[in-house]
């Protein structure tokens, strides 16, 4: 259950949130998933959508359409479109380093122009993956797969976050951008990244 008091604060604070409702939402592991069809989950984004933007008036939130990998005929991306005028970013999620090329192209497609993000991966993307698929907006990974408990290369994302191409609080251009957004939501000052092995 979400507090309407809370996202209120930040829009009047004027602080943008990713937000991301009923992710992973072609999948069969979440009460809100799986289930195709007029009246299925993605009615109930809609329906979640028309309630905040319209009637609540939340116009800070930045509306994160996120699915997960279409590895079945019943986790199509298609059958799970809400329509490009219910979200601001369209997001796979893809654990076990599967960034299959028709994921990319098929999430492209119905971005129409908008961007898109990998919004929960387990071991991040590599340099190479990145090269094949450029237009990833971000990438995220999962608590535990960078040297935690579940593994992960710690010098392979090293890599991947100092190279040109990527962001980082590493980057001195990155952390003047971000310093407004870190003072306004308290988080203070930047301080360079260390990934722990």
């Amino acid at each position: 259950m979400v507090d309407l008091r809370y996202l209120n604060e930040l829009q009047t604070a004027y602080i943008p949130v990713l937000w991301r409702p009923h992710h992973e939402m072609n999948g069969d592991w979440y009460c809100w998933v799986g289930r195709r069809g007029t009246n299925g989950t993605t009615a109930l984004y809609r329906q979640l959508f028309d309630r905040f933007q319209n009637h609540q008036k939340l116009h800070n939130l930045l509306w994160v359409w996120s699915v997960d990998r279409p590895t079945t005929a019943e986790r199509q991306f298609a059958d799970y479109f809400p329509g490009t005028n219910y979200f601001d970013v369209a997001a796979l999620d893809a654990y076990r380093s599967d960034f299959k090329q028709d994921y990319y192209e098929g999430l492209l497609n119905l971005a129409a122009g908008k961007p898109w993000a990998l919004a929960e991966v387990g071991p991040a993307p590599t340099l190479a993956v990145l090269e094949e698929q450029p237009r990833w907006a971000w990438w995220r990974t999962w608590d535990g797969f960078v040297g935690g408990r579940r593994g992960g290369d710690t010098n392979a994302l090293q890599v991947l976050v100092n190279a040109p191409r990527s962001l980082s609080l590493n980057d001195p251009v990155y952390r003047a951008l971000i310093a407004p957004i870190r003072a306004t939501s308290s988080r203070g000052p930047t301080s360079t990244v260390r990934v722990e092995p």
